[in-house]
Order: C-alpha cells, then sequence, then structure tokens
C-alpha cells in the first residue's frame, strides 16, 4: 500500500511509534474481550493522533470499522479509509490521474498513516 501511496504528491507519511500494534478487533477477540479490545483501539487512535495524522489508511474493513466505531465515540478528529477509496478519492479531485512523484520541499495537503 504505501509504494502505491507514495506515488502520490500532496501527501505525507507520518509513522505512528507503534505501527506494527493490532488495532484490537481481530475477529470474535472483539467480542470475547470487548474491554481488552477498545483499549488496544483507543492506544492506536491516540498514536495516530499524537503524530499529527489526519487520515488513517488501511487494506482491512474489519480493523477501520473498529477504529471508526471508537473515533465516532470519542469525538477524535482524524478519519479512516480503506486505500481503495482513498484512491476513488483522489483520482475525483484529480481527473487525469496524473501520480505525480512527491517533489522536495512540497508542503503536503494531507497527513496520512498506515495501518499494517
Amino acid at each position: 500500500m504505501r509504494e502505491l501511496l507514495n506515488l502520490i504528491e500532496d501527501v505525507e507519511w507520518l509513522n505512528a511509534s507503534r505501527s506494527d500494534e493490532c488495532c484490537g478487533c481481530g475477529g470474535t477477540f472483539a467480542v470475547n474481550e470487548s474491554d481488552v479490545s477498545a483499549a488496544m483501539g483507543c492506544d492506536r487512535i491516540v498514536d495516530h493522533v499524537n503524530v499529527g495524522s489526519e487520515v488513517i489508511v488501511a487494506g482491512d474493513m474489519s480493523c477501520l470499522m473498529h477504529l471508526q466505531g471508537l473515533i465516532r465515540r470519542q469525538g477524535t478528529p482524524i478519519a479512516v479509509t480503506q486505500i481503495s477509496q482513498f484512491f476513488g478519492t483522489f483520482c475525483a479531485k484529480h481527473p487525469k490521474g496524473e501520480f505525480l512523484a512527491k517533489s522536495t520541499g512540497h508542503v503536503p495537503d494531507t497527513y496520512l498513516s498506515l495501518v499494517a
């Protein structure tokens, strides 16, 4: 995912300090251990907010739904999107589909972080 998103101008990656940590959803884990699951998800959100992310991009919809639910309940100012949704939005704003490499010193329009 990151290789594809690196091709887009106006996007800057922000690395969460614990980018390899699970969001806490994990199928039935979220049902059987709901308190632990919610705490893990909240930790992930705080991590992304603390590095200045505006959007969390992931490929796994269950992670995104879990994080989005927590974000809505907390009123946290961060968005989540699936990678295909992100590209769809980007293509709509840039109809020529010009995926250009980032230029040095360019100020990004969007700050992204990735859920692995």
